[in-house]
């Protein structure tokens, strides 16, 4: 199983626009990866799948150099994996294709199928402008198809098998995490919104973990979360994601959706990962290749 983190970023992206941070003013004096961070998403080889569409998702596959996208999921309907959902409208939109209407119409060249649980498929219909639901007008520009999935079901392409599941427990935001199987490697795509999290039996003895970054208080770098403070509830401690690799006897983590908010630079996560070797994690960047 072959993947590229495409973006590394989480809500916000590395620079953030308009910000003279230390972090932002490194990353704009660096201009490249690992210093810049676009948006999360994660391409798989071999089955020309993407995850996630965030604003900048056009510029990171033209930095990665992925030529073939043959389907797309998705994890949740936040903006910063979905906005840029829109590129099914750059690869497959035509206007020299457009019907003889005498109307400004796109023809799809071709449809992307898009697969998420039927719940995330529902709420990302649910995001609209005046002329009603983004979703539905790709469909009727012929320039997508939606093919809802059920919790827990194999989908299998070929001999990769993708498996949704819940998260997390208890919240009012529908999360999907996947489950990636080829042979006998596993992988857990988890990269946002996974706390309070939901316990699966299928992701145990995991070979990777791939989940959002945590927020790392006790280190003196590290942004302090005080106490009572939300993030607490919806956001891993480091030290909680190493009782996650215990529990699920994961052999390599790697992180992402990495925030700007936690004012560490790329060798602050190099510090971290030698610190906690034993526990096999990193920290990932974009066009990070992952090969199992």
């Amino acid at each position: 199983m072959k993947m590229t983190v495409l973006g590394s970023g989480g809500f916000q992206v590395t620079p953030r626009p308009c910000c003279n941070c230390k972090i932002c003013k490194e990353a704009k004096q660096k201009g490249k990866p690992p210093y810049v961070r676009r948006g999360p998403a994660l391409f798989i080889h071999g089955q020309n799948m993407l995850i996630d569409t965030p604003e900048d998702i056009i510029e990171s596959l033209r930095y990665s150099g992925v030529n073939s996208i043959d389907k797309i999921l998705y994890t949740h309907w936040h903006p910063d994996h979905t906005a840029g959902i829109r590129l099914v409208e750059q690869m497959n939109g035509n206007w020299r294709r457009s019907k003889s209407t005498g109307k400004h119409e796109f023809a799809g060249t071709s449809k992307t199928p898009i697969y998420a649980p039927s719940e995330i498929i529902h709420d990302i219909r649910n995001i609209v402008g005046p002329g009603g639901s983004y979703l539905s007008f790709y469909e009727k520009s012929g320039f997508i198809e939606t093919r809802e999935m059920g919790y827990f079901k194999d989908y299998t392409f070929g001999n990769f098998k993708v498996t949704p599941l819940p998260q997390p427990e208890n919240s009012s935001t529908n999360v999907c995490t996947y489950l990636l199987e080829e042979g006998k490697k596993k992988v857990l795509y988890a990269p946002c919104d996974v706390k309070p999290w939901h316990d699966h039996k299928q992701i145990e003895n995991l070979d990777m973990l791939i989940i959002n970054s945590p927020w790392t208080e006790k280190i003196s770098k590290g942004v302090k979360i005080t106490g009572k403070h939300p993030l607490r509830d919806e956001v891993f401690s480091l030290e909680e994601i190493f009782g996650l690799i215990d529990k699920y006897n994961v052999k390599r983590t790697v992180i992402t959706h990495i925030e700007e908010m936690w004012q560490l630079n790329p060798k602050d996560y190099k510090k971290l990962e030698t610190k906690y070797k034993k526990y096999g994690i990193e920290f990932a960047y974009d066009g990070m290749t992952l090969s199992l």
